[in-house]
């Protein structure tokens, strides 16, 4: 199975135009902007089209079609993807911006395949908690307990990942560059 991260050179034909115009963020249902978050991260960048109704490979109005429910318990916002050393992440489309903002090797073309790819290199690793960091941490979050640094030892960029307790899957919630002299 490929992960995908980019809607580059795909095409997706929606059956309705209000699929269009949510994915757009052009919508006035803005409770569903949360279920199209996949078209500004991993999509990014697909052809969305509208097929008609008489299209030959829709199924008829008396097929059943196999849906995809998310419990409660998952957020619909954020895809969960694998990596050797983390284990299971998320990410915020916060955090896909402060990546953009501090990147300072240049402009990636594919952003998103760059942070993932960062994440999950093998070499990544668990830093301390400086005690600056875990004050402010425990005013913002309460606890420090499923908070957790990583970076490399080779690159200033660190990242925040806040772990929850009961699925054991992260959400990377800040990156941030550290001088070498603050390591």
């Amino acid at each position: 199975m490929r992960d995908i991260h980019s809607g580059e050179g795909l095409a997706l034909e929606v059956s309705t135009p209000v699929i269009k115009k949510v994915a757009r963020g052009k919508t006035s249902k803005a409770h569903l902007s949360t279920l199209a978050r996949f078209f500004t991260t991993n999509l990014q960048g697909v052809t969305l089209g509208t097929t008609s109704p008489k299209d030959e490979h829709l199924p008829n109005i008396g097929d059943e079609v196999p849906c995809v429910y998310l419990s409660s318990s998952e957020s619909p916002q954020y895809d969960v993807f694998d990596t050797p050393a983390m284990g299971k992440l998320r990410l915020t489309q916060h955090v896909l911006d402060q990546f953009i903002e501090r990147l300072h090797s240049g402009e990636a073309k594919k952003p998103l395949t760059s942070l993932i790819s960062r994440l999950k290199h093998e070499e990544i690793k668990r830093l301390p908690l400086p005690d600056k960091v875990a004050l402010h941490k425990i005013k913002k979050y309460g606890t420090i307990d499923n908070l957790e640094i990583w970076g490399h030892d080779t690159s200033q960029m660190h990242f925040t990942v806040v772990r929850d307790p009961r699925t054991a899957i992260g959400t990377v919630v800040t990156i941030y560059r550290r001088h070498p002299e603050h390591q």
